[in-house]
């Protein structure tokens, strides 16, 4: 910044990319709902755990008499909102990727083309045919 530049100037720039309300509405959705539909599954998968004992819930993950099996529905709800979380941002990150904006905007400069350079081999590096 030069020195009678004010900086105030940069503050009134207009950003270069904003992001779309729908976005912003689609992300406060998936913020209520995932918990929601995460605790669901959880509950499916431990009552269809307990009925078939794919896996052994050991006696701690019980929870207390009032609430059977609270605490295993907890875990496993942690377990299904991470998944979730991990196949939906790749899913976004795959769609960004084919229909988002492209790489290079109109004032980029082309990426520079590296030329290979041959280098000689040592003596040394030679192989000997026999």
């Amino acid at each position: 910044m030069g020195k009678y530049r004010k900086y105030d100037m940069w503050v009134d720039e207009k950003p270069r990319w904003k992001v779309h309300p729908i976005w912003r509405g689609i992300g406060c959705l998936l913020l209520i709902l995932l918990p929601i539909v995460s605790y669901a599954a959880a509950v499916l998968i431990v009552d269809a755990n307990r009925t078939n004992g794919y896996i052994p819930i050991p006696r701690e993950l019980t929870g207390p008499p009032q609430y059977p099996y609270l605490f295993a529905n907890l875990i496993v709800t942690l377990l299904v909102m991470f998944f979730a979380f991990a196949l939906l941002s790749t899913f976004y990150a795959l769609l960004y990727r084919i229909i988002g904006p492209p790489r290079y905007g109109p004032l980029d400069s082309p990426p520079i083309k590296k030329k290979k350079v041959k280098r000689k081999k040592k003596e040394s590096e030679k192989r000997i045919l026999y």
